[in-house]
């Protein structure tokens, strides 16, 4: 009971959680690793001499006014270690809050350069998406879901309301419609969570046959069943749930003409496929097939498809008189 009951959870909050989310932009074309070397090397040509010349006075080992020491800013790759530190002063210099007005000031082209340097930086990084869109999964797409994770029906959705298009599509879910996908989950948690497989065998012997238009019953002692011509075997199955059963038959036949001989395999009303018996009459082979039963009693029955009708011969003609 406790497994069901993590399954089901797991059913509501997973599937109905799915979400197409919006897929995330890429970074710029190129190669990033490529792309990362030249950004390095530049600092080197375009920021470096223009920190050296107008920061490293007061922001050194030694002095590193404010809390902020640019003196380890001495690479490309030093820079990219720490982003964060050059960020901060690159920051300060081009919003012209450093150096100090007392000081030597860049030129405006420099600004210019150390600007474009550090946009050229930034795009590196991966921009952010913003938030995803979400959304809950409609009729369809949760049917399917269910399918290819669970290998249940789809039609187990089918008593979920439908997505109309007059009210437009929601993402919400309202207590009404959660409580349906539970008893979704019921459903599908039925089709998935079976008992202990259960297996039925009868001797040909003990089935009911009709042989000729006749019944013929089965016995509790009977073995095998010989049958010339038209004829059917039927029995009683007790599925235990709703589910797909394997239906296996031994059997031989003796060929006649060309094709051979085929058996109907029948479940109530329904005829659900048919078995071509090879096997030579000294060496029964086993045919299966699948098909679907209800829970409950069904009646399975095996029926000659092209029963050997010998023929019969009509009485000599009687000599015309004299």
């Amino acid at each position: 009971m406790l497994l069901r009951i993590i399954y089901k959870l797991l059913i509501c909050s997973t599937l109905s959680g799915l979400f197409a989310v919006s897929p995330a932009l890429a970074s710029e074309d190129g190669d990033l690793e490529a792309r990362t070397t030249a950004v390095m090397k530049a600092f080197d040509h375009d920021v470096k001499p223009i920190l050296a010349a107008y920061c490293l006075r007061c922001h050194d080992e030694a002095k590193h006014k404010g809390d902020t020491d640019l003196s380890g800013l001495t690479s490309g790759a030093a820079a990219f270690a720490d982003r964060s530190l050059l960020a901060h002063g690159l920051h300060k210099l081009l919003a012209h809050e450093m150096p100090p007005e007392r000081e030597r000031q860049p030129s405006a082209d420099e600004r210019r350069q150390v600007a474009a340097w550090f946009g050229s930086m930034r795009r590196l990084t991966p921009r952010d998406p913003g938030e995803s869109a979400i959304r809950r999964l409609s009729r369809a797409e949760y049917a399917n879901t269910l399918h290819d994770l669970l290998g249940v029906d789809p039609a187990v959705a089918a008593d979920l309301p439908g997505d109309v298009a007059g009210a437009g599509f929601t993402s919400s879910i309202a207590p009404v419609l959660m409580e349906k996908y539970l008893l979704v989950a019921d459903e599908a948690l039925d089709q998935l969570i079976r008992p202990e497989q259960m297996r039925l065998s009868w001797k040909a012997g003990q089935l009911d046959a009709v042989i000729d238009g006749k019944p013929d019953p089965g016995r509790a002692e009977g073995a095998e069943r010989r049958v010339v011509g038209p004829g059917q075997l039927a029995a009683l199955f007790p599925a235990p749930s709703d589910g797909t059963y394997t239906i296996t038959v031994r059997a031989a036949a003796e060929r006649v003409g060309k094709e051979p001989l085929r058996l109907a395999v029948r479940c109530g009303t329904r005829v659900v496929g048919e078995l071509a018996i090879t096997a030579p009459l000294k060496s029964p082979a086993s045919y299966s097939l699948t098909c679907k039963l209800p829970a409950g009693r069904t009646s399975l029955a095996l029926i000659v498809v092209n029963p050997f009708i010998e023929a019969v011969e009509p009485p000599p003609a009687k000599p015309a008189p004299p």
